[in-house]
């Protein structure tokens, strides 16, 4: 023991120490249990060491060492983060501690790496002085303020940035409506806690979120429910900062008011800001996830189900601008009322439809429509809800009918942006939706997916219509190239078939990969794909968002699209 603590010790004087970034969380205030976590950053163990008030590193290989370490060991490094419980003990704190009852403590984190040593202090006081803010709280009942600096201090909070952005007297005035308090450390945890987290959330305070999200979904206790799974990987970073400033700065008075705003919010913009928002097919897919909480706020899915062409209602509730989930609900009683298709009314959908969405959420498109009269092929009689398409004709009709399918959406509610370029994992997306349908719960086995695209790679990749750029990396940011796509179409189409054999004449033919040259010969033998111009297929050129509407588009009219 004492030669891995005189390692240590050396590892943290040859290295220097930086400000830490763990997080100490006081987890049983009962049983003097804290929690101290934070990222690895690519090491598979990490050391953690506290030390005693009144000690520094130098102590460690002296004789105070035993008065000195209040905690020393190792904890395994799961997906880039530790978490390791400490239970504290009043038994080694030495004559430099404070009355014997706690303090500042100093904490260490070094990685297996050897390279990375982290120092921060934090406050900690044992259960009978946790228990003396009780009795100082009940006795000051009328100047709850003057003890709310102690309070947060002896109960380790006093650190975080919401407790110091957070105005005292705010707290105050929520502790004072509960006041007085049960004689019970942990009860008392729970309400600073609780009582912390309403006066941020009135005043609003920025520490609240983080790169547009929540850092308090621990205190909130939110953080392992669906809703909150789907706030933080499925919305998109407009949707995100819609929940975040539409929770705040509102008049609380329990934590449970906070969450259920948060929750409604959530239920709200998972429709009207779905993440890249690729179409309207989530819509039928969150209503069956949370239907129970959905026919709680007002909204009659039975009547919805009656429906035989929802795609209309689908699309009118994923361009919504309702701002509340009450707005939201009577906007859809106004849809599902005013339609006249539903069963045994007279009458189906709108004909010329490309496709529907089934109850899953699955975008329909049988091979007999796609390739039907039904559609339009006239640029000019074409009605969008995008404003920046007037330089783009060609790509009209391809836009319009994927945009009813629920396909392809606009950047925002007027904009598709044609000109843009299309990430691998938005095309992945569209291909997916195009010629299999909402995916399945397929495990993805490249390792820097993550998010809403996950379903759709994993999906992709199982049918053999994708594969990464290396071992275990797709490269879903990357923006995908004319040749990868044409190649991802042409696998779609084929069902990892064999390909009929083409040849292209484009001038630039030697540019194309060799990996690319059957897919792209392929789709432009059927007159799927063509040039830039000047007769060259520009191979390695950016796939615009016009040009991934059209190809998909083209692909479906000649082959089909999902059955």
């Amino acid at each position: 023991m004492k030669r891995i603590l005189c390692l240590t010790i050396m590892v943290i004087f040859t290295l220097g120490i930086s400000v830490s970034g763990a997080d100490v969380l006081l987890k049983d205030a009962g049983n003097d249990i804290i929690n101290v976590s934070g990222k690895s950053s690519g090491a598979e163990t990490v050391s953690v060491m506290i030390l005693n008030p009144g000690y520094t590193e130098a102590d460690i290989v002296t004789d105070a060492s035993e008065y000195a370490i209040q905690f020393y060991g190792d904890d395994e490094c799961v997906d880039g983060s530790y978490s390791v419980d400490i239970t504290m003990s009043d038994l080694d704190m030495g004559e430099l501690a404070e009355e014997n009852c706690g303090g500042e403590f100093t904490l260490l984190v070094i990685t297996d790496k050897l390279n990375d040593a982290e120092k921060s202090t934090f406050s900690f006081y044992f259960s009978d002085k946790k228990q003396e803010v009780i009795e100082s709280l009940n006795e000051n009942s009328d100047d709850i303020l003057s003890v709310i600096p102690q309070a947060y201090k002896i109960y380790s909070m006093n650190n975080s940035d919401i407790y110091l952005e957070t105005s005292k007297s705010a707290i105050a005035e929520v502790l004072e409506s509960v006041a007085p308090f049960e004689d019970d450390v942990d009860e008392m945890l729970k309400c600073l806690e609780e009582s912390l987290m309403v006066a941020a959330f009135n005043e609003g305070v920025p520490s609240l979120f983080e790169d547009d999200e929540l850092t308090c979904a621990t205190y909130l206790d939110i953080e392992d429910t669906d809703l909150y799974e789907d706030y933080v990987n499925s919305l998109s970073s407009a949707g995100k900062r819609a929940v975040n400033s539409r929770i705040i700065k509102k008049d609380y008075g329990s934590v449970n008011e906070i969450k259920e705003r948060f929750n409604d919010q959530v239920l709200l913009n998972i429709i009207t800001n779905y993440g890249e928002n690729l179409g309207f097919g989530h819509v039928s897919t969150y209503f069956e996830k949370y239907s129970d909480e959905y026919k709680e706020a007002g909204f009659d899915l039975k009547k919805l189900s009656k429906i035989s062409d929802k795609d209309e209602i689908y699309l009118a509730l994923s361009n919504s601008d309702s701002q509340t989930l009450d707005e939201l609900l009577k906007e859809y009683k106004n849809l599902v009322k005013g339609d006249d298709s539903s069963e045994g009314g007279g009458g189906g959908g709108g004909g010329g439809s490309l496709g529907s969405s089934d109850s899953q959420g699955s975008v329909n498109v049988p091979v007999s429509d796609i390739k039907g009269d039904g559609y339009v092929v006239n640029p000019d009689a074409i009605v969008l809800p995008f404003n920046d398409m007037e330089n783009t004709v060609w790509a009209k009709e391809a836009v319009s009918n994927l945009y009813k399918a629920g396909i392809i959406s606009g950047k925002s509610k007027t904009e598709f942006v044609p000109s843009d370029v299309v990430t691998r994992e938005e095309f992945t997306k569209m291909v997916v939706l195009a010629f299999l349908g909402n995916p399945g719960d397929v495990e993805c086995d490249f390792g820097d997916v993550s998010g809403w695209s996950v379903p759709y790679i994993a999906s992709a990749a199982k049918e053999g219509i994708v594969s990464g750029v290396a071992d275990g990396i797709f490269n879903p940011k990357g923006n995908i190239s004319r040749e990868q796509a044409a190649t991802i179409i042409a696998r779609a189409i084929n069902k990892g078939g064999e390909f009929e054999e083409y040849k292209t004449n484009f001038d630039d033919n030697t540019s194309i990969s060799s990996w690319a040259k059957e897919g792209v010969a392929f789709l432009a033998g059927k007159g799927i794909v063509s040039g830039r111009g000047n007769n060259l297929f520009c191979p390695a050129d950016n796939m615009t968002r016009a040009e991934a509407a059209v190809i998909i588009y083209n692909s479906m009219k000649f082959f089909g699209g999902v059955k």
